[in-house]
């Protein structure tokens, strides 16, 4: 009993301690050292070191003084085998083939690397490569995820970042378009299908769920993924209640939760399969068209529609964001929960 009482004795020392810091301490070390969320200080540029003649850029120079620092001194050249892998693996994701080797190796010019570079950026691998990160980040998957994780087809989103990258999108316009490509004037169907992004979330489907919970869920998991996609900012802690040294109260989580919040859909929808509302056919001129010219060919209703079905894999519905014509009312939720409204 006596080793007990020291443990918890130990523990509610620790405790208190991390209370006196929070209300005492960390003003005292903020004050002193200036302490700023590392998201809102303005970039300052750094003095590049002095460097003689080894490396090709700023970037170079702070890596050779801290090499310096510590006693180390910088490898030799890569050879051109080397450095044409390397730059394979970091552009495309893939090796170089033995064709791209031999080509590289025989020209001496002094642009070979340059029409290197060049050529791998030009690859359809490369927005491949380049989107891999970006689909992480933006939860992508072609499921509902949850115990059903029944399939949906998201990857024409999927594939408007890859030809986004590959077309060297202006990384405004790649924003403005997944955020809100519907709002947009006369917005494309690509332009809708950027909007994808907000609805990679889960999706439930299980039995006894309430709607207006999962509703619920969906705009705050936008609001969170936002936050850290693009502002480098997790913003959940926000959900329930204000932090005392958090960037982001919680009025401004639910200022930022009424942008996604006046969309038309459902929060449960038992054993879905396929896409929910709202949502939109991928290339879905093309589609019509191809439809149309089964039409013509095939006079029997059934020989239509098992003709029509063959192709519908290919131009699935994509789940989209659309706006509601009137707006839906935004509340700040005490302690996070769907139905603790709280000041509009």
């Amino acid at each position: 009993m006596r080793g007990i009482s020291r443990h918890l004795n130990f523990i509610l020392a620790c405790k208190l301690g991390v209370i006196h810091f929070l209300f005492s301490g960390y003003e005292i070390l903020a004050k002193e050292k200036k302490i700023e969320h590392w998201t809102y200080i303005k970039p300052i540029k750094s003095k590049v070191p002095e460097n003689s003649r080894w490396g090709y850029n700023e970037i170079d120079f702070f890596i050779l003084d801290k090499m310096k620092s510590v006693g180390l001194s910088p490898q030799k050249e890569a050879s051109k085998e080397e450095w044409l892998r390397r730059a394979s693996f970091d552009i495309t994701g893939l090796p170089p083939s033995i064709s791209e080797i031999d080509l590289f190796l025989k020209d001496d010019s002094k642009e070979a690397y340059n029409k290197a570079v060049k050529r791998l950026l030009s690859s359809p691998k490369y927005g491949e490569r380049m989107a891999a990160w970006w689909l992480d980040g933006a939860r992508y998957g072609d499921s509902h995820g949850y115990d059903n994780d029944l399939e949906n087809s998201q990857w024409p989103w999927r594939n408007w970042v890859i030809e986004s990258f590959n077309a060297n999108k202006s990384f405004d316009v790649f924003t403005i378009e997944q955020l809100a490509g519907d709002l947009l004037p006369n917005p494309s169907n690509d332009q809708i299908i950027a909007t994808g992004f907000n609805r990679n979330h889960r999706i439930q489907t299980e039995g006894g769920a309430i709607d207006e919970e999962w509703r619920t869920e969906y705009v705050i998991d936008r609001v969170e993924t936002m936050g850290t996609v693009w502002m480098g900012l997790t913003l959940s802690c926000a959900r329930c209640h204000d932090h005392k040294y958090d960037p982001i109260t919680q009025r401004e989580f639910y200022q930022l939760f009424a942008f996604f919040n006046n969309l038309d859909e459902k929060g449960f929808i038992n054993n879905l399969r396929g896409s929910a509302e709202p949502r939109i056919r991928y290339k879905k001129k093309e589609f019509d068209l191809k439809v149309s010219q089964i039409k013509n060919s095939y006079s029997e209703k059934s020989d239509q529609d098992k003709q029509i079905s063959k192709i519908e894999p290919s131009y699935p519905h994509v789940m989209i964001m659309r706006e509601m014509p009137k707006k839906r009312k935004a509340f700040i939720l005490d302690g996070g929960q769907y139905d603790a409204l709280g000041e509009e």
